[in-house]
């Protein structure tokens, strides 16, 4: 059965119904504020690259930060897509971390910026106030950002990494022998709770794919043998969430779980498919037991 901490991801991220109360059940698996998020594995069976080895979770501070930042613009509130005031708070929150110089900072700040809110823009709101869905992804949001950006500013280094930050998974090559399984193929039809599925639907049940996203848990940041794969986590905060059908379960079997990444993801495994019930609430339709795991740059 699938633990109740990804129920609640699965349910705050695609449906709203995760009630706050349950999300403040979900103790975090590690919230140590100095530890350095180790190369994604999971025994032989899964693996993943991070030459940078981004502390995750060493950016409480600076998550914290970027979430409070973010917040006004889900919400639409007034002035906050002011471009000058967002960089200047954001740089004043990477000068409090220590990261980088007064340089790099600055040249940062200005591309994620601008980064954000062509995204947030791209993604629409309705604004009003936050939903436990939105808050939830907004946390995870926030702190991949912050680990993005330790990536691209080591502590005190004059150098910087300006790759893309994170966004919307990529269209990429799968291994041989597994199926590609896009988000565009999974959620692309209308989805009604017990209905009947497309065929081509049905037809990926117990089909060895490859699907590329973002992971998303509540707290976890390592060792995490299960969490929810989402195509962007933009969506989830500021556009329309994505549905039950838009958004997979995936497990790690192996001893060694994976660790929290910003970057995007490539999973490959067998694919379980049809309505999974829990508590009266269909929590997935789609859940996927990993046999590898690779981080996209």
């Amino acid at each position: 059965m699938m633990n109740r901490s990804v129920a609640c991801v699965v349910l705050a991220c695609v449906v709203g119904a995760c009630t706050d109360e349950k999300l403040a059940e979900v103790k975090p698996v590690a919230s140590a504020t100095n530890r350095t998020a180790a190369t994604p594995s999971a025994g032989n069976a899964a693996s993943g690259t991070n030459a940078t080895a981004a502390p995750v979770n060493q950016g409480t501070a600076l998550g914290a930060g970027i979430e409070a930042l973010l917040v006004p613009l889900v919400r639409r509130d007034k002035g906050a897509d002011d471009p000058v005031q967002l960089m200047a708070r954001l740089v004043s929150l990477l000068e409090e971390s220590g990261l980088g110089t007064a340089e790099t900072r600055s040249q940062v700040a200005s591309l994620v910026m601008k980064d954000i809110l062509a995204k947030a823009s791209a993604a629409g709101s309705a604004g009003g106030e936050l939903t436990s869905m939105q808050r939830a992804a907004l946390k995870e949001l926030a702190r991949q950002i912050a680990a993005d950006l330790w990536r691209r500013l080591p502590v005190g280094s004059a150098t910087v990494h300006l790759g893309s930050m994170v966004g919307i998974a990529a269209d990429v090559e799968v291994p041989e022998g597994y199926l590609k399984a896009p988000f565009s193929l999974i959620g692309g039809f209308s989805y009604e709770e017990g209905m009947k599925l497309p065929q081509h639907i049905a037809d990926l049940n117990g089909r060895k794919v490859g699907m590329a996203g973002y992971m998303m848990t509540l707290e976890e940041v390592e060792d995490i043998h299960e969490f929810v794969l989402v195509e962007s986590l933009w969506s989830c905060c500021f556009g329309k969430p994505p549905e039950v059908h838009q958004a997979v379960v995936v497990t790690i079997a192996a001893k060694k779980g994976v660790d929290m990444t910003p970057v995007p993801i490539l999973i490959t495994g067998v694919l379980d498919v049809g309505e999974k019930i829990e508590d009266g609430f269909v929590t997935s339709l789609y859940r996927l037991k990993a046999d590898s795991f690779k981080e996209l740059e």
